[in-house]
């Protein structure tokens, strides 16, 4: 990796709120055909497993999440280092980046595969399954296993695509990829393949999808292909997935530790009714998570070229987004949850309402830390991030292991909470150290967006704990006037003047059909 870019290199001009536009559409089609999927398919997945098996297959699937404590993989460090010097490289330079990053690659391989061995000995007994399963239990671990190595193998390519800030290339193929999963995933459970089946068809969406990604970036990126690189080149990448890699672990554990303690201290049943009360909040988290940072392609190339002014005012404008946006979707969940979960599995699935209100504020917290860790890895400075992650995990471990037991799901979510309070006071104060300024926790306040926010999420809590209705042609009006309501509220009460310009500004800079 070469670290004297030639600033003299002519690159073709990006119109990045254009491509920040379609990079979001991309993903919010991925995001909407994805939680379409799961809307369909969970049911099935409940009524086919039981709801003690569906828990033991959430159990394996978050037990797999942490087979990236073993990632080494280079393409986090790809990701970052096209998206910030993409337009101050030579293509052959960009061309020896990616095929340094391919071979650190193959090398960790075998690291990849002692971790699952790891994993599959250790499943049935994290998953609180009887003997006689344990053979099941651990077939289905080694296919999400398998699933999971080859995601990796796969993911340089879509690093290539994030990092070239072309995302929404991909637009409409892996909402197509989603879908078939679903019919593959309802095929195995009518067949009674069971978890064995899920876990093949994992295998397969990974494979299938690798592909497709392969083909979009070899018609869209010029410079792809492969060179003769030196081992120091590779060397490189090791050292800088090394250096990944513990923010990788920090982050994991601190992102999946919920489900597997749960699940020790409480049983699959109560992984099953936590999972399944906060699947609207987690599907309202997956689209904040990624349509966001769909714009840190875009971020990457203003970061690389020094323009600090305007990443603090990108900054600014994504966190007032991430908060509009959580507090419109995350308000009407408080209002609907009981009802919808009632509706679409079961009434004895849904957890409560205090369960519901302290998830909708967690996967609040967490979404915007997203903003600035996502920033700070751009930078590739991670050390104080994975630190500060690391003390966060501690306490709330601590805090499950104390009140789980006695709690169960609240004494979970109330440990989360004070872990997360951790990290949403210390991420911002990393970013400032690393581009001294001095603005960002202010920022964090919302001033009074703040207060108005918190006493409607309060008061939607408080609501709909006596809301309920055994209808869909009651819901689907009711969330959408909620929505609507709410969007009114966000619009003319929580946004300032300036924010409603810029908002209105933005959007007619957009060509909404241009690719």
């Amino acid at each position: 990796m070469n670290n004297n870019p030639n600033t003299d290199i002519a690159k073709p001009k990006e119109n990045l709120k254009q491509r920040a536009y379609l990079n979001t559409v991309a993903t919010g089609i991925d995001f909407l055909a994805k939680k379409g999927v799961n809307f369909f398919v969970i049911p099935i997945m409940v009524a086919k497993l039981g709801p003690v098996f569906f828990g033991v297959w959430q159990i394996l699937r978050q037990l797999n999440v942490y087979m990236q404590t073993a990632d080494m993989s280079a393409a986090g460090p790809l990701k970052y280092y096209l998206s910030r010097e993409r337009s101050l490289r030579e293509d052959d330079e960009l061309r020896r980046s990616f095929t340094a990053s391919v071979f650190s690659t193959i090398l960790v391989i075998p690291i990849y595969i002692i971790a699952g061995v790891t994993l599959v000995w250790l499943a049935p007994h994290v998953a609180s399954v009887d003997s006689e399963n344990f053979l099941l239990i651990r077939m289905t671990s080694a296919l999400l296993v398998t699933a999971y190595i080859t995601r990796q193998i796969f993911a340089l390519f879509e690093a290539v695509l994030s990092g070239m800030n072309l995302s929404y290339k991909r637009m409409g193929f892996k909402a197509t990829i989603n879908i078939i999963g679903g019919v593959l995933t309802i095929t195995a459970l009518y067949l009674e393949y069971g978890l064995i089946g899920l876990a093949a068809v994992e295998i397969i969406i990974s494979v299938i999808t690798g592909l497709t990604f392969w083909g979009i970036i070899k018609k869209h990126v010029p410079w792809l292909g492969f060179s003769r690189v030196s081992f120091d080149e590779v060397k490189t990448y090791l050292k800088l997935s090394v250096s990944f890699l513990g923010w990788k672990i920090v982050r994991i554990v601190n992102l999946t530790y919920d489900i597997i303690l749960l699940g020790i201290f409480s049983g699959p049943a109560i992984v099953s009714k936590y999972v399944i009360t906060r699947f609207l909040m987690t599907g309202a988290k997956g689209l904040i998570d990624q349509v966001f940072p769909a714009l840190t392609a875009g971020i990457g190339k203003v970061l690389g070229e020094g323009d600090r002014a305007k990443l603090l005012r990108v900054r600014s404008l994504l966190i007032k987004m991430v908060w509009a946006v959580g507090m419109i979707v995350g308000a009407t969940i408080c209002l609907w949850n009981k009802s919808f979960i009632s509706l679409w599995t079961s009434p004895d699935l849904f957890a409560g309402q205090l369960e519901t209100f302290l998830i909708v504020i967690i996967v609040l917290q967490t979404s915007l830390q997203r903003i600035d860790t996502s920033l700070t890895s751009i930078t590739l400075k991670l050390n104080e991030m994975t630190l500060l992650t690391s003390i966060s995990v501690v306490v709330s471990v601590l805090l499950t292991i104390v009140l789980a037991p006695h709690f169960q799901i609240i004494g979970l979510l109330l440990a989360l909470l004070i872990g997360n309070i951790i990290l949403t006071i210390g991420y911002p104060k990393i970013l400032e150290n690393l581009l001294s300024e001095r603005s960002f926790m202010q920022e964090l306040l919302f001033k009074r967006s703040a207060v108005y926010s918190m006493l409607i999420f309060i008061i939607t809590s408080i609501l709909g704990i006596s809301i309920y209705t055994s209808s869909w042609f009651v819901i689907i009006p009711g969330v959408l006037v909620t929505l609507l309501f709410l969007c009114f509220i966000q619009w003319y009460l929580i946004f300032e003047k300036n924010d409603r310009e810029w908002v209105a500004g933005y959007a007619n800079e957009i060509t909404f059909f241009k690719r």
